[in-house]
């Protein structure tokens, strides 16, 4: 059975770095903490819509390696559980 959240869910990590990524979704699987994740790729056509070059419609993404921007995301009751197992060193 899918999950739906909607307003309940809070984000834990949203930038570019496939590595920082992983890490994040690793360390949330080991504190069997329940999460789901978007990516977005800004350098697709269909996000450009009918006007504008990647450029002015990506913005600073665009000037990036990489076109990918990776969110991960977990229910607000688990927030400060998951941003503990982040960010706790190993």
């Amino acid at each position: 059975m899918k999950r739906v959240w909607f307003f309940s869910e809070c984000t834990v990590y949203n930038g570019k770095s496939a590595v920082e990524f992983n890490k994040v979704r690793t360390a949330l699987e080991q504190n069997k903490i329940a999460y789901k994740y978007k990516t977005v790729d800004l350098g697709h056509n269909s996000y450009k819509g009918s006007g504008g070059v990647t450029r002015s419609v990506g913005g600073n993404f665009s000037n990036a390696d990489s076109s990918l921007v990776y969110e991960v995301l977990v229910n607000k009751k688990d927030y400060d559980a998951a941003m503990c197992a982040i960010t706790r060193k190993s």
